[in-house]
């Protein structure tokens, strides 16, 4: 008798394996997904955690700083020797500069306590930070402003300076910001401009600079008669001797920075030579600045004006920057300069470069710390009118104001 084999099974076997073996790769495939992404999520943990860490670094040089600005007379007082240390540490710009001060750990990395889980995730997180260094006079000074709203800066050098720049208006300002093109008004002139578009038209034109009001005033004694109240009346770039004469420096001056393009001649100007005492009229007429068209040509921001003090300005006499954009917001940057020569700020807005740890990663942050120093009072305006139908008049005295005094300031 014949026997017949059958082979029906085989195709079947060969179906399970190769489904077996898909169905291993995908496992395979999302055990990887899994298993990277969760490396992903530890890294970014880990990288914040560092961010965070450095973040403590900077907070412990503002209490640094504040410490040095109170105890040391804002640094003019170096007698003692803390504040001796703390300064010498500054200067060197070392890792440990905060040791100086009592705060930190001297020769080595600071640990971050945290406030959130138990002791032993805290032991794991392994925070701290590495290196922290503060430069207290800085090239320059930076900051922003929304539109309507001023902001005081405090002119001291760390040596005399006759020259402010102005620089203003870069990509964080520009109201497209797909769009670098900068849109400016073309002037031929750079003559006085006396009218302005409104507010809606100036918002139509995409990504235009705002226009800067810029106010300068402040005080320098040279004798005791410069504490009367009335120097103030004075034009600060002259005072009351004359251009370059030895009370400029004391009283007020004002300008209102126009953008724009098509001007040929170097952005260059002086402060006013008059003051116009006695007259609540505004500010109406403008100066123009001419701006770069493009914010993608290497450069920071769009618009500069350097200004001439017509007077040297000294470390020790008081001055205060105004700035105040007109429709539109402003970043800016304040630079003190001497026939040209850059000079440091002194101590107006210290720089802290402070470095964090979490296990393994690192990251590294810089930043500009801006406090009010009890030693350099910040003034600002508690009220203010442009309406000269409806002044605001106001009496007050200080201590040691004589009689005489007191009755020339009694509201007219």
């Amino acid at each position: 008798m014949k026997k017949n084999f059958s082979k029906k099974g085989s195709v079947s076997i060969f179906i399970v394996a190769i489904t077996c073996a898909l169905v291993a790769i995908m496992a395979a495939s999302f055990m990887r997904l899994m298993v990277r992404d969760q490396q992903q999520a530890t890294q970014q943990d880990l990288s914040q955690s560092a961010y965070d860490s450095a973040q403590v670094g900077v907070e412990d040089a503002k209490r640094f700083l504040e410490n040095f600005n109170t105890r040391c007379a804002g640094g003019n007082d170096t007698t003692n020797g803390e504040c001796r240390r703390m300064a010498d540490a500054m200067a060197k710009r070392e890792c440990d500069t905060l040791a100086s001060g009592g705060i930190g750990t001297a020769g080595a990395e600071t640990k971050v306590q945290s406030s959130a889980g138990n002791s032993a995730s805290k032991v794991d997180l392994n925070q701290a930070y590495t290196c922290v260094k503060i430069t207290r006079d800085t090239a320059d000074f930076l900051g922003s402003a929304t539109e309507g709203t001023s902001r005081m800066i405090a002119l001291r050098g760390t040596s005399a300076f006759n020259q402010v720049r102005i620089s203003w208006h870069n990509k964080e300002d520009l109201t497209n910001k797909d769009n670098t093109n900068i849109n400016l008004e073309n002037e031929s002139s750079p003559r006085p401009k006396t009218t302005v578009p409104s507010n809606k038209e100036w918002k139509n034109a995409i990504n235009r600079p705002a226009i800067l009001k810029t106010q300068v005033y402040g005080y320098r004694f040279n004798s005791d008669n410069d504490r009367l109240l009335e120097r103030l009346n004075n034009n600060f770039s002259a005072g009351n001797s004359g251009v370059g004469g030895v009370n400029g420096g004391t009283g007020l001056d004002e300008m209102l920075l126009y953008p724009a393009s098509g001007i040929a001649t170097s952005n260059t100007s002086r402060l006013p030579s008059t003051r116009r005492e006695g007259d609540t009229t505004r500010t109406d007429r403008y100066t123009l600045t001419r701006c770069e068209s493009n914010l993608d040509r290497g450069q920071e921001f769009a618009c500069s004006m350097l200004i001439d003090l017509r007077h040297e300005q000294r470390p020790e006499d008081f001055a205060f920057l105004r700035l105040t954009p007109i429709y539109n917001r402003a970043s800016f940057k304040i630079e003190l300069l001497n026939n040209g020569k850059v000079v440091n700020f002194n101590g107006v807005q210290p720089s802290v470069d402070s470095t964090g740890r979490a296990n393994d990663q690192f990251r590294r942050v810089q930043s500009r710390i801006e406090f009010s120093d009890p030693n350099f009072p910040v003034p600002d305006f508690s009220v203010q009118t442009e309406d000269q139908a409806k002044p605001v008049c106001k009496n007050f005295w200080v201590t040691n104001l004589r009689q005489s005094d007191k009755n020339s300031f009694d509201c007219k």
